[in-house]
């Protein structure tokens, strides 16, 4: 039977948002007298850009690759009832600055109201696109350690009621005995004391970015879908020209002509995530000021945004193998208040150092917390019984791979059977790579930390400190039952924004219970901070 641990109310506060902490408090009702803002003027224009971007890019997509008649000239009119929910939205919102905290009403009939201390505001992030710095407005985001995602977003304001929430904020917390303020600091703030730029990304760090395979085959990925989905393979016969051109290629030419063309087609895809990355990360910047770490990026839409390093639970080491080549590592963190919401914003601010020479990993760890690299963790290697359930799946993999190829050369006439000799392939891929992963995979439990390797293609490498652990559990299925294993699941105030970062799989039953006692008595020890 699966078993866990968790601190239990320890860390009740954990479940509980900003909003419902203030959600008993005798302030709730709204006086007559509060001072209430509104948005700014523009904020139903960007509203209705994402909108846009959903409704009519696809209706206009149907609408030249459809050839079933005129009815998607009607398909633009989905976009109405959003856009009433948008105006009323926009039109009922309004926002108070008490003395202690932030108050949020929105609606007219059914009204809502939320209350958000002051001390409990963890980030204030802006987020601005060239429109909005054209119209010198921008999207506030307030994240609380709800672990909910942005408790409130402010869609938009103008500069001086960002500067004018700013300053309120700033005082609440140091009325409440907070430390420092949340975000860079403004003309009326007090001016850090301590200070440090720790990454700079030059146009050469971000072209390498680009060139990761992973981030290459995005946009293939959106091609072929895009492809798939309008038939457009039928359309223009690609398979029965594919086929063709095998056929009469041979070993000579034509397999030249190949290479030539895939050559052709991977540096398209690079320089279409060139691109991407560019407008990313362009102007990158990571500074440690004080006790946070303060990121700027982005050259169409610029975001700045802040993590405080007591709100870090995990860290991630990844490596990919054309970036071992060049010797250069990523950085990716987890954090507590994160995960529920902003998906795609989270994803891209997890990551602390988007790529960093590898010689300067040591000071960014040392910048998070000295004792993830006091000393050399004792790695202990999977026992070889994980080797043979990798193996077993690697096997069913390649033997369904190999029956599919199989399956599409007999039944259809466009695969060439010459596609015949591609069916042990994935076999001895998988087989090797089930081999290759393992030799990589290792985990230490020592100096107060828990740290785990995996991966050989694209390598990982994480810690965790035994004061972030939240939880530990013990679970086996029906097959590690069968072979008297079970899996070892670590989880931390980080939520599912990050998923299980430590998830020990295949490990022998008598292990996994002697990891989950060691792992329990640690962290009892240690005194829990999950921000």
């Amino acid at each position: 039977m699966p078993r866990s641990w968790s601190r239990g109310c320890r860390t009740s506060s954990r479940c509980s948002s900003a909003t419902n902490f203030c959600a008993t408090r005798e302030s709730m009702t709204v006086s007559e007298e509060r001072v209430r803002h509104r948005l700014h003027g523009s904020s139903l224009f960007f509203r209705l850009i994402p909108l846009v971007k959903s409704f009519l890019f696809p209706a206009l997509l149907v609408y030249f690759l459809s050839s079933d008649g005129r009815w998607q000239l009607w398909l633009p009119l989905l976009i109405l009832p959003a856009f009433l929910i948008e105006l009323y939205r926009t039109r009922t919102l309004r926002y108070a600055l008490d003395d202690e905290e932030l108050v949020i009403t929105t609606g007219r009939w059914f009204r809502g109201e939320r209350h958000i201390p002051y001390s409990k505001i963890q980030n204030i992030d802006l987020v601005q696109g060239p429109l909005h710095r054209l119209l010198r407005v921008g999207e506030v985001r307030l994240e609380t350690a709800s672990g909910a995602g942005s408790e409130a977003k402010l869609i938009v304001l103008s500069r001086a009621a960002e500067l004018e929430l700013r300053e309120a904020v700033a005082r609440g917390r140091y009325a409440a005995g907070a430390a420092e303020p949340t975000e860079d600091e403004t003309e009326e703030l007090p001016a850090p004391r301590d200070e440090e730029l720790l990454l700079k990304l030059s146009m050469g760090e971000i072209a390498r970015i680009a060139v990761d395979p992973g981030r290459s085959l995005i946009p293939l990925g959106v091609l072929f879908g895009l492809a798939w989905e309008f038939d457009l393979f039928e359309r223009f016969h690609v398979w029965k020209r594919v086929a063709d051109w095998l056929d009469a290629g041979g070993l000579g030419f034509g397999w030249l002509d190949g290479i030539l063309i895939a050559l052709a087609a991977f540096l398209a895809l690079t320089l279409f995530s060139l691109i991407g990355t560019t407008l990313l990360f362009s102007g990158f910047r990571l500074r440690r000021v004080e006790d946070q770490f303060r990121i700027r990026r982005g050259l169409l839409t610029q975001v700045r945004a802040t993590i405080p390093r007591r709100r870090i639970q995990v860290v991630s080491v990844h490596q990919s193998l054309i970036h071992r080549w060049m010797g250069r590592v990523r950085v990716r963190v987890g954090t507590a208040g994160k995960g529920g919401q902003d998906e795609d914003h989270e994803q891209e601010e997890s990551w602390l150092a988007p790529l960093m020479p590898q010689r300067e990993l040591p000071r960014l760890l040392a910048a998070i917390e000295p004792r993830l690299i006091e000393t050399e963790p004792a790695w202990r290697p999977f026992p070889r019984a994980a080797l043979q359930r990798a193996r077993r799946r690697a096997l069913r993999l390649g033997l369904l791979a190999a029956a599919a190829i199989g399956a599409a050369a007999w039944w259809s006439e466009e695969v060439p059977d010459s596609a015949l000799l591609l069916m042990p392939i994935p076999l001895i891929l998988l087989w090797l790579s089930a081999a290759w992963a393992h030799r990589r995979r290792a985990f230490a439990l020592d100096g107060g930390r828990l740290a785990l390797r995996e991966g050989w293609w694209r390598r990982r490498t994480s810690f965790l400190l035994m004061e972030k652990v939240q939880s530990v559990a013990v679970q086996d299925g029906l097959f590690d039952r069968r072979w008297r294993q079970a899996s070892l699941l670590v989880d931390t105030a980080s939520g599912h924004s990050t998923g299980h970062h430590f998830a020990l799989r295949w490990l022998s039953r008598d292990l996994a219970d002697a990891l989950q006692a060691a792992i329990v008595e640690r962290a009892a020890q240690a005194r829990f901070r999950w921000s």
